[in-house]
């Protein structure tokens, strides 16, 4: 995602030991427009994922699923799925590198590379 020139946010690396983590998440998560959530078996059951898609979603932000260990109709069987999900931009982890051409694109209004 940085190779595309977009600024990431990853609590892992960007939240440090002192700050107050849900301060962190809602700041970033104001200052963003899209959100690319990493959707697998284990992230469904994470409550922070649902928070942070409620939150993008109240902002009218992009999300973007990013499905691993699971396929879209792993996904729509999913009875406790929260419809605003279900109806964003899903993709196949092994089919990321298009989502990255096209932020990139997006980023770059699609001029990179034209001389």
């Amino acid at each position: 995602m940085r190779a595309a020139g977009a600024e990431t946010f990853l609590d892992e690396a960007n939240v440090e030991i002192h700050e107050a983590f849900p301060n962190v998440i809602r700041d970033y998560l104001n200052r963003s427009d899209e959100l690319v959530v990493l959707l697998t078996p284990w992230s469904l059951q994470r409550p922070w994922v649902w928070i942070e898609v409620g939150a993008a979603f109240q902002r009218s932000i992009s999300i973007v699923g990013i499905l691993h260990g699971m396929s879209r109709e792993d996904l729509h069987s999913n009875a406790s799925i929260p419809v605003i999900l279900l109806e964003r931009n899903l993709v196949q982890l092994n089919d990321v590198d298009r989502y990255f051409t096209q932020l990139r694109d997006r980023i770059t209004g699609g001029v990179e590379g034209q001389g």
